[in-house]
């Protein structure tokens, strides 16, 4: 398997499916225009109904990326981190749009 593969959305998993043995980076959008996060976690869209539970605005998963293990994930989430520092809005927050970020980890990751 490359460091990550990009999952096709139906094959991401439904928020009760649990979490997997593989970790998930994934991108997450404020609405249509909001900012974007690139984070962890172990259910992507899990992750994604606990944001969205302390925001008043539509959180949308935008791409999730399947990697071997939680160590590789967290290396390529701080890559990600770094390489966006400048469009950084607070903590794992950009101002970029998804597909920028996708195609980032696409070119560079898989």
């Amino acid at each position: 398997m490359s460091v990550l593969r990009l999952l096709k959305p139906n094959e991401w998993p439904g928020a009760s499916a649990g979490s997997g043995p593989y970790r998930h980076l994934y991108v997450i959008q404020e609405g249509n225009d909001g900012p974007v996060k690139i984070g962890v976690a172990a259910n992507a869209a899990c992750r994604r109904v606990s944001l969205q539970a302390g925001n008043p605005r539509p959180i949308v998963l935008r791409a999730v990326f399947v990697c071997e293990n939680k160590p590789r994930a967290g290396a390529m989430e701080r890559a990600v981190h770094a390489h966006f520092a400048d469009a950084r809005v607070v903590n794992e927050w950009f101002d970029v749009t998804p597909e920028v970020v996708r195609d980032f980890i696409l070119e560079n990751f898989c």
